[in-house]
């Protein structure tokens, strides 16, 4: 009788470490499945764009701002996210010609934009286009306030466009060329 107790008691244990067994095992299951779900997610994702490392930013992912015509004559998406499709952040210049500029830098001020600074705070050298910096969130705005220097500036980033800069100093040597005091 005590042989047959002490079977019962060790096969209750057996079933009680079996099920213990299969519990983890499904739980095992479930984690390798969550596992290469988000594998593939990352897959997916490194499939998209392969080039853009972590951190970056591009104007197709965070879309793109829409700026008033009657603040700005023109606008275009500017800078490094044009040039390698990806950046640290999103540049647009904008040009203002409204004699308004007061009104405008309040406005922008008011509608959450930093001011971060001006030409001679980006240039080592002097050069002939003036211009004033915000930012807000990944993107930042330049303002200019002709139509030359508008041109000069875009005429520059189109330039690192086509030569496909990634590297900034080059991309900063083409605009201090392009822009430069005569």
């Amino acid at each position: 009788m005590e042989n047959t107790e002490k079977l019962h008691e060790l096969l209750a244990e057996a079933k009680l470490t079996e099920t213990k067994a299969m519990e983890n095992l499904r739980n095992a299951s479930n984690n390798v499945d969550n596992l290469v779900g988000m594998l593939e997610t990352i897959y997916l994702s490194e499939l998209e764009n392969p080039d853009k490392p972590s951190g970056m930013y591009s104007f197709e992912e965070e879309g793109e701002l829409w700026f008033s015509e009657e603040r700005y004559a023109e606008t275009a998406p500017f800078g490094s996210a044009t040039v390698m499709g990806y950046g640290q952040d999103l540049d647009y210049l904008a040009l203002d010609i409204s004699g308004n500029e007061l009104n405008n830098v309040l406005y922008l001020l008011k509608t959450g934009w930093e001011y971060t600074g001006t030409d001679a705070d980006y240039n080592e050298e002097e050069n002939k286009v003036k211009f004033k910096t915000f930012r807000n969130g990944v993107y930042n705005l330049v303002i200019v306030n002709s139509y030359e220097d508008f041109n000069l500036m875009m005429k520059a980033n189109d330039l690192c466009v086509k030569l496909k800069l990634s590297d900034k100093a080059h991309r900063i040597a083409v605009f201090d060329a392009i822009c430069k005091e005569d």
